[in-house]
């Protein structure tokens, strides 16, 4: 980043030190630059991704379309992977892969299977959906040894939120020797159902169980543009939602509604077996663990991160879910302290 970039993003932590509120003060200062390094449309449906090389392989699991993007340059320091949340897609992450490219890391993201541009599994494909938890596991493999490690194999950093944390975590713990650090972003290692877990799985495994697996979870539903609206409770950069929501006015097909029982069948076995193997984990990692998080509750991070060899959990106490897209007074310490750990590796 230049001068002036730099000097803001000062500004904006002194000002966030002094109680003085500051809200999106550098996303406006540097939306342009990232439309620009995002790119226009390819054509009369895409958002952007003009400067970025889109691919798409078959997933190894069943066949399932990954779609993905990927920013490569000459004098890149490591190759930087982006694994997505649950519900998100590639250009939620434009303002992230903008900033690591500018600090010279090429940067690759997918799209997980049942969101984004990638392949749905039922066929109400507004739902998210899953088979078994490992499906994502094998398919941010594929993504990393055919479309990641042929540019960059000997430095791979990870930077992955909530849904994404988890696989991310799983990934580690079978691969270990693979990734060279990563910043785990609230991750799903302990999901909030508003029920005790054993509660949870004995309904959802229920549903399974009687031929429910397809249907949506009880408390998830359609969600459509309709239903995007501003309301402060994963994240509060107003700014920064109206831009992603510009972007689904677009190409809503991207939208994904909520779980299924299946879904969260899989994932409650998928944060047991996380748990239960995070002593294998020998990567490097920072958890940035999000202080006002509806969605994920911190034992289970915690938990992880006692048991892996070099881990370190930071908490942001003002940060709701979406940390990473959060307003600047929050967000600018919080990708300081992320380039400050990645520049050690």
């Amino acid at each position: 980043m230049n001068l002036s970039k730099k000097l803001a993003a000062s500004l904006v932590v002194l000002s966030a030190t002094l109680g003085i509120h500051a809200e999106d003060e550098i996303f406006n200062e540097n939306l342009t630059d990232i439309k620009e390094f995002w790119g226009p449309a390819v054509d009369g449906s895409v958002p952007g991704y003009g400067n970025g090389v889109r691919g798409s392989f078959e997933s190894q699991v069943d066949g399932t379309t990954i779609e993905h993007i990927s920013f490569d340059q000459s004098n890149e320091k490591a190759s930087v992977v982006i694994v997505p949340g649950k519900s998100e897609y590639l250009s939620r992450y434009k303002e992230l892969a903008w900033e690591f490219f500018e600090n010279q890391y090429d940067v690759h993201i997918l799209d997980h299977r049942s969101q984004g541009f990638s392949g749905r599994l039922v066929e109400a494909n507004d739902k998210n959906h899953v088979n078994h938890y490992s499906d994502y596991v094998t398919d941010l493999k594929t993504f990393i040894d055919d479309v990641v490690k042929p540019t960059r194999p000997e430095k791979i950093f990870i930077f992955a939120h909530s849904m994404g944390g988890a696989i991310s975590t799983l990934y580690m713990e079978s691969y270990p020797e693979e990734i060279t650090a990563a910043w785990l972003s609230a991750p799903l290692h302990e999901m909030e159902t508003g029920y005790p877990e054993w509660l949870t799985k004995l309904i959802v495994g229920s549903a399974v169980l009687f031929g429910q697996s397809e249907e949506y979870a009880l408390g998830q539903g359609l969600y459509t543009l309709d239903d995007v609206v501003f309301d402060g409770a994963f994240m509060t950069s107003e700014a920064r939602f109206e831009a992603d929501f510009a972007d689904l006015v677009q190409v809503p097909e991207v939208i994904t509604s909520g779980a299924t029982n299946g879904w969260v069948n899989q994932w409650l076995d998928g944060t047991f077996k996380l748990r239960h193997y995070a002593y294998k984990i020998k990567t490097p990692l920072v958890i940035a663990q999000a202080g006002i998080d509806s969605l994920v509750k911190p034992g289970g991070q915690n938990y992880v991160c006692e048991q892996a060899r070099d881990c370190k959990v930071i908490e942001f106490p003002e940060a709701r879910h979406e940390i990473y897209r959060e307003k600047d007074s929050i967000r600018a310490p919080y990708i300081q302290k992320m380039f400050q750990f990645f520049e050690r590796y």
